[in-house]
């Protein structure tokens, strides 16, 4: 018994008293050494502000003259429609319907906007309708419509270039319907069917509530 005691307390000391057992290479170094890795490798370039840049793709001079044309003035049962056009600040007339109802106001102002095979003159019967209601509705002729047979979707760069002046264009809309005596301006809607659905999001990230801080938007798919 005595034995097996010492010789036990022999090996305890021994294992005590030995060489210590060697760390596993660079474990104490690993940490800091990716921490300086991934200090050298960090980039400060600044990242390009896409949306800023894209935004002024629809620039154009809000306190240019409207110089809006009348072409011929309709009255009905209880409004009036004004057949006019306008400048486009890319270039040509945007050609549209001003329906103003009876009465002094103050009415709140729509812009109607029609699908990619229609025009102005297919949403005339809506706009009607609306002004019954007590609105100033303008309905306009987007680009393509206003070029004789011509097709909307070429898949070119004239369809982007469309697009943009599309987007400029209503913008002169909210233009012309603020500036007339009976509409209130902070009461301004977009009803917009098919392919004119789409421009209340780009209106929406063209930060136009800023512009239209009371407005109501509306969108009406076909």
């Amino acid at each position: 018994m005595l034995d097996r005691v010492m010789t036990f307390c022999l090996l305890s000391i021994l294992v005590a008293c030995g060489p210590t057992l060697p760390q596993p290479s660079g474990s104490a170094t690993k940490t800091p050494l990716a921490v300086t890795q991934l200090a050298i490798t960090e980039t400060t370039t600044p990242v390009p502000d896409i949306y800023e840049e894209a935004l002024h793709l629809f620039d154009y001079d809000m306190q240019s003259p409207l110089a809006i044309t009348e072409n011929s003035v309709q009255h009905e049962n209880k409004y009036t429609v004004h057949d006019i056009n306008y400048p486009s600040p890319k270039g040509g007339n945007v050609t549209s319907y001003l329906l103003v109802p009876d009465g002094t106001g103050p009415f709140a102002g729509i812009i109607l906007m029609h699908g990619s095979s229609g025009s102005r003159e297919s949403l005339l019967p809506f706009a009607k309708d609306l002004v019954l209601t007590g609105a100033v509705v303008l309905t306009i002729d987007g680009p393509a419509a206003r070029i004789k047979n011509r097709d909307w979707i070429h898949f070119t760069p004239q369809d982007r270039d469309e697009q943009i002046q599309l987007i400029i264009d209503l913008r002169r809309g909210v233009d012309v319907l603020t500036a007339h005596p009976s509409v209130d301006a902070t009461r301004i809607g977009y009803i917009g069917y098919s392919y004119g659905r789409q421009w209340e999001v780009c209106w929406q990230g063209l930060n136009l509530a800023s512009k239209l801080m009371d407005s109501w938007w509306a969108t009406v798919d076909s």
